[in-house]
């Protein structure tokens, strides 16, 4: 585990989570894994949890002895997340197994840390060292592996927004239209079949989506980046700019890079 990443027990996350004042925050982590608990057995949990964060170096006791701190940089990224000015959410759904795994990467000031947890019990909290290396981060939550493509990773066609949000359950009108969409937007008849069918049973489809805290402090979620991953094939779907497209691609490095920077995260 390298000096900018650090995981903590569900357990130690309440524990900190309750030493920054987020009780209920708090109080759900540990509603992950028990039932209702009495204050009593709550303390002897934190008590537990502070013990093996202290033999970390993760917590600090006061000069009396009693009072105890978060240890920098986890006080710091504990900040980040419970405050973020921007945040990337990620979500990796595998439709074979139907289920999902998230993640997120949040920036305050000059600082971007991500958050995982896979399984509820482990919790990952990792410092991203600039901007430059977020899409290699956002790739590692979202346990993507671009499989380079020979043909060309620049934009094939455009798809309109509203038949990007069910592309898997398309009915056969919606499929006719997202076909004709597709070949008059830049694909010929035969790339569009494909994409189509590759939409339809596609093995996991990924999504990244910005967002942000408006004034009103209401959440708003921009429109992100989909991947779609089928047995041959990986396509990239992102905005065209103009806010009624999505431009439909095949997936590459360079192209995952610098759509993940068009987010102006």
């Amino acid at each position: 585990m390298s000096a900018s990443t650090i995981k903590v027990s569900l357990e130690e996350l309440a524990l900190l989570l309750h030493l920054k004042g987020r009780d209920e925050e708090s109080k759900l982590m540990l509603g992950i894994a028990y039932e209702e608990l009495p204050p009593k057995e709550v303390e002897n949990i934190f008590v537990t949890a502070s013990h093996s964060l202290l033999v970390r170096d993760l917590l600090q006791v006061a000069g009396d002895g009693e009072k105890l701190s978060i240890a920098s940089p986890l006080g710091e990224y504990l900040d980040a997340t419970g405050s973020p000015e921007a945040t990337l959410f990620y979500q990796r759904v595998d439709t074979a197994l139907q289920t999902s795994y998230t993640g997120h990467l949040h920036r305050k000031g000059s600082s971007y840390i991500s958050y995982q947890s896979l399984d509820g019990i482990v919790h990952t909290f990792k410092e991203v060292g600039s901007p430059e290396g977020l899409a290699e981060e956002g790739l590692s939550l979202l346990g993507l592996r671009i499989k380079v493509d020979t043909e060309n990773d620049g934009p094939l066609a455009d798809l309109p927004a509203r038949l990007v949000n069910d592309l898997a359950g398309l009915t056969s009108e919606q499929a006719a239209e997202s076909r004709d969409a597709l070949v008059s937007g830049g694909f010929t008849t035969e790339q569009a079949e494909r994409f189509l069918e590759d939409a339809q049973h596609a093995a996991s489809i990924y999504s990244v989506m910005k967002l942000e805290e408006g004034k009103a402090q209401e959440l708003r979620a921009d429109r992100g980046l989909i991947v779609i991953e089928s047995e041959g094939a990986q396509w990239l779907l992102y905005p065209d700019g103009q806010g009624n497209n999505f431009t439909v691609s095949k997936l590459s490095p360079s192209l995952f890079r610098t759509q993940i920077q068009e987010l102006d995260f």
